[in-house]
């Protein structure tokens, strides 16, 4: 098998040769072909240097301001010609750029706005947008692809926009060469035998699993044991992976599939209404126990129909609008037609995709989950199952989609939902402001037309049937998971656990948290925040620890090994293209769930971890996290707490806001400010008396607010708190939106205009600015990645909020009108905090707001950091030292890796920090 560095070797050899490189002195080695421009008010300079990544020269930029971005345009014209797909490529070097600064390369003219191309699509703009601060002697790659309909003559344009950094640049070029990785993969280990194998399996005792909580953190148990919640999870439907692999190093919980319907025109156990092949289901455990004879079974239940399920129950398909069924082939709604034999791919058997509001086929696909579970409690393979995995609907997530499902039975669901919710008509005339006159009226709305891109609705919705609908959708989901394993664990004959996938909209899991069968739910943290260098803008809420529940992280990081699509897409599935960067790419990803009490799961897409180096690495991980699972809690909580609302989300009226995306480059803040925090949704806070004790209570979004929630938030407004409300926290009420009831629950006065524009927050001077980076503008941040100035088809601009409370003390102001964009309040024995812009707030003004309110911090605001007072991970975002303060009552400090202490008998520690590498630390004490 070929080394690492001999794939790396091979995939610098794939570009192709010959091809014309366009860029003028794109090395930078004479000092002409290119002109820098101060745009919008920004103060810079470029500065050639010897610095180089190669040749004699480099150039830096740098910004010196706040305002605006500096423009490098490159002085000659090129000509590009139809029929080619060009690729704008180069190096840069950074080592103090903020989350809140751009490195935007665009193919444009010389004068007017810049916008990004969207041939790269989503890949390219979340992936080649932030910059990343480099290591010493490391040089970071940027890349956009670029194309053209006629003969035109563009320029070749780099912007610096945002907060004071430098940027070194050398080696741009355009050309028509493509870079392709060349990806080897490995093999997997071998099994044992049929006859060994069940020998092994006669000898095991018989195994049961639960979920519950103890000592304030989720925990998994094994016959009453508890275990590190870390699960190995094959990517095929129809293959059990590496697991032999995965045990040698210490990993025996496994997900296991076994598929009810047909999928990729492969056979399912359910072959008709009442007929089953028990013996594939059989197999597919015993093909396990050979590759493991240890395993601790999850099975993963694929549940779709058998193939003739939608043509005996035609009226219980997903339908659009215009009466056309949904079809699938894997998992997917793949499209919609009245025959299937019109659908593309015709060499695809596809099937009729069921309705998730039919009855029927909740009905039947719950038989059949039970059906299987029975026959299989009495196999002597049971023995070894431990839980259950629900997988089904899109995406295999039972994810909703914007082609919205008009099937009666649906309609029909929806209406008895709306009954649920309201009661009667004439509460939801009430709530709606017109109704029909009868249930059976009931429509599905027709939602955001995206035709006319994301600006046809409202920023806002004020209730009525589109947000009940959005509503429903969700919760339906989460029903439909809850009601298949609930007839998983019905028909089991012992204890199981049940858990399901999905990334539901805002990684919203508020439905969840109510109670229900589904025992654990799990999710990824956003492929282009995993590279190394970057805060990863992740952070799941805490709430299932408080209802016997546990969240897992996917972790489906692609490596060297197996996985390669050019060169943008592999920057932006968050890549660990080296032994070195994998581990820094795993222990950032991973020391979020150690920290914060959840489990994780490696999901083997395409034998990712199929490398001896990885397997020596997965090995240590799970010898740290079974040792950091071990340490009982010291009681520290922190002070700070962000407070999430379920469907908060759903109250925006774009699909895709400038202000839903940005919330990842908001977390990121958070994740690098200092200041540890916990996440819970407010259901949870107003129900738990021991989690109105925070300190800080910080809504980053909650726009719908029931009167009974406002009564709760305002028993908060005591005792020295301080409560942050951000951009539309409150301004919808049961009865429309009210930016009167938004004032009375910030405590401010604020005011509004129904419109959308695009604003720039920039700090003022305030003992509670100084020192932090002015410009606080991240959703702004996000248009400018799409436009630089006015309207996008892709993101929908937001609606303007500001402060015109002559009591209140500015901290920061718009640019455009000199409206107040942020401001304090101190009302005696509260303090309120109100931020205009949505995700204006900066890392280091929240760790000065909450120091300010006597809360808690570990340090100032630098790296990222996951924190408990069990285990630390410090992600570095640059290099130097970092001073950690340590949670009361900490004895020692330990390198994991080592065993060797750092420190002991102090309440801080100073540690070198590296960009770009993660490192871990225990806190004995």
């Amino acid at each position: 098998m070929l080394s690492w560095r001999s794939l790396l070797a091979l995939a610098l050899l794939t570009p192709c040769l010959g091809a014309t490189d366009l860029a003028v002195n794109g090395g930078f080695e004479a000092a002409g072909g290119w002109d820098l421009r101060c745009v919008d008010g920004a103060e810079g300079s470029a500065t050639w240097i010897t610095d180089a990544r190669t040749g004699r020269q480099a150039l830096r930029l740098t910004k010196t301001n706040s305002l605006g971005y500096l423009r490098l345009v490159s002085s000659e014209p090129l000509a590009l010609v139809p029929n080619e797909t060009y690729t704008f490529r180069g190096w840069y070097r950074s080592e103090d750029a903020p989350i809140s600064a751009l490195l935007l390369f665009r193919v444009a003219g010389r004068e007017g706005t810049l916008a990004y191309n969207a041939i790269d699509r989503s890949a390219g703009w979340m992936s080649q947008s932030l910059i990343l601060n480099a290591p010493p002697g490391r040089w970071e790659k940027r890349v956009v692809t670029h194309a053209v309909t006629q003969p035109t003559q563009a320029h070749l344009n780099v912007a610096l926009w945002g907060n004071p950094c430098s940027v070194v640049l050398d080696d741009l070029e355009m050309t028509t060469a493509r870079w392709y990785p060349s990806p080897a993969p490995g093999a997997y280990l071998p099994g044992v035998s049929e006859v060994e194998a069940k020998r092994i399996l006669a000898e095991r005792p018989a195994l049961d699993g639960r979920i519950e909580s103890r000592q304030g953190r989720s925990a998994l148990l094994i016959n009453g044991r508890p275990v590190a919640p870390v699960i190995f999870k094959s990517g095929r439907y129809d293959d059990q992976g590496d697991q032999a692999a995965f045990h040698a190093d210490g990993i025996d919980l496994a997900l296991v599939p076994i598929r009810l319907g047909g999928v990729k025109d492969t056979p399912g156990v359910w072959e008709g209404a009442g007929r089953y092949d028990f013996a594939l289901a059989e197999a597919s455990l015993d093909a396990a126990l050979r590759r493991n004879p240890q395993a601790q079974i999850i099975i993963d239940f694929w549940v779709y129909p058998y193939r003739a399920w939608g043509e005996e129950n035609p009226a219980e398909c997903w339908i659009n609008e215009a009466g056309e069924r949904a079809y699938g082939w894997w998992g997917n709604v793949e499209g919609f037609a009245t025959d299937l034999a019109t659908a593309p791919n015709p060499e695809r058997r596809h099937w009729w995709y069921p309705s998730y509001g039919s009855p029927i086929w909740q009905r039947d696909a719950a038989d059949a989950l039970a059906a299987v579970v029975r026959h299989l409690s009495s196999r002597p393979q049971w023995k070894a199952v431990v839980g259950c995995m629900v997988t089904g609907g899109h995406d295999g997530q039972f994810q909703v989609l914007a082609e919205r499902d008009h099937c009666p039975a649906n309609r029909a669901a929806f209406a008895t939902w709306l009954q649920r919710q309201h009661g009667g008509l004439q509460e939801l005339k009430r709530a709606w402001g017109e109704a029909p006159t009868a249930w059976t009226e009931i429509a599905i709305p027709r939602g955001e037309d995206r035709r006319r891109g994301m600006e046809s609705l409202p920023a806002f919705l004020a209730p009525g049937p589109e947000i009940d609908y959005r509503r429903f959708e969700v919760e339906q989901s989460w029903r439909l998971r809850d009601l298949l394993a609930r007839a998983v664990e019905d028909n089991a004959g012992k204890t199981l656990f049940s858990l399901s996938y999905g990334m539901p909209p805002g990684y919203d899991f508020g439905p969840w948290a109510k109670p229900s069968a589904l025992d654990a739910a799990a999710s990824m943290s956003y492929y282009p925040y995993r590279v190394p260098g970057y805060a990863t803008g992740y952070r799941p809420p805490d709430s299932p620890r408080l209802h016997d529940k546990l969240f897992i992280q996917e972790l489906d990081v692609r490596s060297w090994v197996a996985d390669g699509s050019g060169e943008v897409y592999d920057r932006w599935i968050g890549k660990g293209d080296s032994p070195e960067r994998w581990r820094a790419v795993m222990r950032k990803l991973i020391g979020i769930s150690l920290a914060h009490g959840h489990g994780y799961w490696y999901y083997d897409m395409n034998q990712f971890f199929a490398a001896p180096e990885i397997h020596a690495q997965i090995a240590q991980l799970q010898r740290i996290t079974e040792r950091v699972v071990a340490i009982p809690d010291g009681g520290f909580r922190p002070d700070v707490v962000v407070v999430r609302s379920a469907h908060e989300e759903q109250w925006q009226g774009a699909y895709f806001s400038s202000s839903k995306h940005a919330l990842f480059y908001q977390t990121m803040e958070l994740e690098s400010s200092g200041v540890p925090y916990d996440v819970h949704y407010l259901s949870d806070i107003l129900a738990r008396p021991e989690l109105q004790r925070y300190k800080v209570f910080l809504f980053v979004g909650s726009p719908y607010l029931s009167a009974a929630e406002r009564a709760g938030i305002a028993r908060l407004k005591q005792g020295g708190r301080m409560l942050i409300f951000t951009y539309g926290a409150g301004y919808v009420t049961e009865t429309g939106k009210s930016v009167a009831a938004q004032s009375e629950l910030a405590g401010l006065k604020l005011a509004t205009a129904e419109l959308r524009e695009r604003r720039t927050p920039l700090l003022v001077d305030h003992e509670l600015t100084r020192g932090c980076r002015p410009l606080n503008a991240l959703t702004e941040m996000q248009m400018t990645i799409f436009h630089t100035a006015g309207a996008s088809s892709v993101a929908a601009r937001e609606q303007p909020f500001w402060v015109e409370d002559p009591t209140a003390e500015p901290l920061a102001r718009f640019v455009e009108n000199g409206q107040v964009a942020m401001a304090l309040k101190r009302h005696g024995d509260w303090t309120a905090v109100y931020l205009a812009a949505p995700n204006s707030l900066g890392g280091d003004l929240l760790h000065k707001l909450v120091s300010a309110a006597g809360a808690f911090t570990y340090g100032e605001p630098g790296p990222a950091v996951s924190y408990s007072d069990r285990f630390v991970s410090i992600h570095g975002l640059r290099s130097g030292s970092y001073t950690l303060r340590l949670p009361p009552g900490t004895r020692r400090v330990v390198d994991p890796d080592s065993g060797r202490a750092i420190a002991e008998g102090v309440e801080t520690v100073t540690l070198p920090v590296v960009a770009q590498q993660t490192d871990w630390y225990l806190l004995e004490r």
